[in-house]
């Protein structure tokens, strides 16, 4: 899979990381030259385009054309319309998502924009923080019907196996992947090395229907 990243900050560069981890094909273009440069030497195995993404000519040179998907991920809102929009009606990408930095613009992030997917960290954090979870329990906090994904939340238990072990000796299904781990008032992003506390609430992307062995993986029971 193609996949076109734009905005390279912590979030771009860290999605466009796993991405590239995956196997997958992975473009960043970032408007700031100092930022992209320090992407590019960060990660050399990955292509940075400096320019500003709400530009054709600079999403032709990223080759747009050819994205299966376009992930909108700038600190700006208004970009990231822009962005969505462009790839959707001007260059036909299969798969458009958009991160939603105010919360209060989250209604304009719709098909009319030309956004498949909106995704707002104020909105998954206050949800995590006002569900009454279960120790264990997973609850679906987003579905991704087109791609067969969902993203689901994990609380961590006193007596989970996962306990103290790095996740990159956890054996964590091929059809999840990890992608944030809520500590506290500290949201982090999972790496190889990291150890999960109890009580740590864990979001992973996974297929739809293998929840289940992504809980056995970290609560030990499906």
């Amino acid at each position: 899979m193609y996949v076109l990243v734009v905005g390279g900050g912590k979030l771009g560069a860290n999605l466009a990381e796993m991405l590239r981890d995956a196997k997958h094909e992975v473009v960043i273009v970032e408007q700031d030259r100092k930022r992209a440069e320090c992407v590019a030497e960060e990660m050399t195995d990955v292509r940075v385009v400096c320019g500003d993404g709400c530009e054709p000519a600079v999403l032709e040179s990223a080759e747009v054309g050819r994205a299966d998907a376009v992930a909108a991920v700038t600190g700006d809102d208004e970009d990231n319309l822009v962005v969505c929009l462009l790839g959707r009606r001007e260059y036909g990408a299969r798969l458009t998502i958009a991160r939603v930095n105010d919360p209060r613009n989250e209604w304009l992030f719709d098909e009319s924009f030309g956004v498949d997917i909106a995704v707002s960290n104020t909105r998954i954090i206050a949800r995590l923080l006002t569900e009454e979870v279960g120790l264990g329990h997973i609850v679906t906090l987003l579905t991704v019907l087109k791609g067969g994904l969902e993203l689901v939340e994990l609380q961590i238990a006193d007596d989970s196996p996962a306990l103290g072990v790095p996740l990159a000796e956890l054996g964590v299904p091929p059809t999840a992947r990890l992608v944030a781990v809520v500590r506290d008032s500290e949201v982090l992003v999972p790496g190889p090395e990291t150890v999960l506390h109890v009580g740590d609430h864990v979001l992973a992307v996974s297929k739809v229907g293998s929840a289940g062995m992504l809980k056995e993986r970290l609560s030990g029971s499906e």
